[in-house]
């Protein structure tokens, strides 16, 4: 894996001291990252990145907590509170690695999975043999699913797909790099300059 991505893991809050180098699977299975991930805002149709609040509801929330107090003080209770495991939703992801098999026979998933997802119809969409994955975080908005490809070509920053469990591997949307997506999501100091630029103003 690459450097980068592990600076950045450990950016997010994360712990990167077991990774040994030996396989993608290993890797992502010895990362500790317990923080909540944020995404950073997009631009849209309607909406303008730079326009769109860092965390929905965090405008409303701030405010509330600014009447007649110290914005230092708010901000790192704020800061804390996202940060911690009694985050208000927010359509934040969760890293969490699981291996995930549906076409492997001799796996303990194969069964569950047979009939439900189509392997014919993911090949299609995700160019790799053996199709074996490993979800690296789900999400509370949309989509809710976000995982790599064991054996994608670029094991040292591979792509990142995601699927939601309304269309679960029907639809399958590439999320850019492993790089990439962990850059798509705020760091606490990077939450705290937005905060303070669209919410503090």
């Amino acid at each position: 894996m690459k450097q980068e991505i592990l600076d950045r893991i450990t950016a997010l809050g994360g712990y990167t001291g077991q990774v040994t180098g030996v396989s993608l699977q290993a890797d992502l299975a010895a990362i500790e990252l317990k923080t909540p991930l944020y995404p950073k805002p997009r631009d849209t149709p309607w909406a303008r990145a730079e326009e769109t609040e860092p965390i929905e509801g965090l405008g409303e929330y701030m405010q509330e907590a600014l009447t007649g107090a110290d914005t230092r003080a708010v901000l790192e209770h704020t800061l804390d509170l996202y940060f911690s495991a009694d985050a208000p939703s927010g359509g934040q992801a969760f890293f969490r690695p699981q291996l995930f098999t549906p076409f492997r026979k001799e796996a303990s998933d194969f069964a569950a999975w047979t009939g439900v997802i189509s392997e014919t119809a993911v090949r299609k969409m995700i160019p790799a043999d053996p199709l074996d994955f490993m979800q690296i975080a789900w999400s509370s908005g949309y989509p809710d699913v976000y995982f790599i490809c064991l054996s994608d070509k670029n094991p040292d920053n591979p792509t990142v797909y995601s699927t939601d469990h309304e269309v679960f591997f029907t639809e399958i949307e590439e999320e850019g790099n492993l790089e990439t997506f962990f850059n798509s999501f705020f760091t606490r100091d990077e939450l705290a300059v937005e905060i303070r630029r669209v919410v503090c103003k």
